[in-house]
């Protein structure tokens, strides 16, 4: 059976557990699947409760949540890759970068987009700005402790290898291009992203997406 994902490109855990696969090697069927839309149908919700997108259907098992599937593509397709190695301290690294991601790299890079962005330029929704300073703050202190982290270490759990750390956190930062980030003042994380980016697999699973974004920015106000 091949693993099917459920997927929108435009979601950022979505494309680092594509992002998995194709450096594994793993067969898969994509099942395009929009989030906040199709994850609220009956039938999804039947098949994943949480209603989220990335979400894997592979033998009896179905899965979410983005760290939890990738953990296991590799634990049972590429077991002791580099990505996720068997090596104790080597995952007690790359799971610390992981728990620490969500509040700080998602929260304050995904959520800082959203709260600024989309939400009051789509949604017709204006948060306050209170929140979105708040956000604003997360995402310039999450910059800098990676940015000082990358100035010591070649990614960003502290490896002598790209794991799945680097894979969740390139998702992400690559989002901040279609705002006009500076990110010259971060030069470790500049250094950091053109190595991932370089990977063809990172270019492939980000294709559709970067095309989606190219014909909004040139559209819409939505990214300015």
């Amino acid at each position: 059976m091949i693993t099917k994902l459920y997927m929108d490109f435009l979601s950022q855990p979505s494309r680092a557990v594509l992002t998995v696969f194709l450096l594994g090697k793993i067969p898969v069927e994509i099942v395009e699947t929009r989030a906040h839309r199709d994850t609220r149908k009956e039938e999804f919700l039947k098949i994943f409760e949480a209603g989220t997108v990335p979400a894997i259907q592979d033998d009896n098992i179905s899965l979410y949540e983005s760290h939890a599937i990738m953990e296991y593509l590799i634990d049972k397709y590429r077991p002791n890759d580099k990505l996720f190695p068997q090596n104790l301290i080597i995952r007690a690294k790359i799971n610390s970068y992981l728990h620490w991601h969500h509040n700080n790299v998602r929260r304050g890079i995904h959520g800082f987009l959203e709260y600024s962005r989309f939400m009051p330029r789509v949604m017709g929704y204006q948060p306050s700005e209170d929140v979105v300073n708040f956000l604003r703050e997360i995402k310039v202190k999450t910059l800098e402790f990676l940015d000082k982290k990358l100035e010591k270490n070649e990614f960003v759990a502290g490896t002598e290898n790209m794991s799945i750390a680097d894979i969740s956190c390139f998702c992400e930062i690559v989002q901040l291009r279609f705002i006009g980030e500076d990110l010259s003042i971060y030069p470790h994380i500049i250094r950091w992203k053109k190595s991932i980016w370089a990977l063809p697999e990172i270019q492939n699973s980000h294709q559709t997406f970067l095309k989606i974004m190219k014909n909004i920015s040139q559209n819409s106000e939505i990214l300015r």
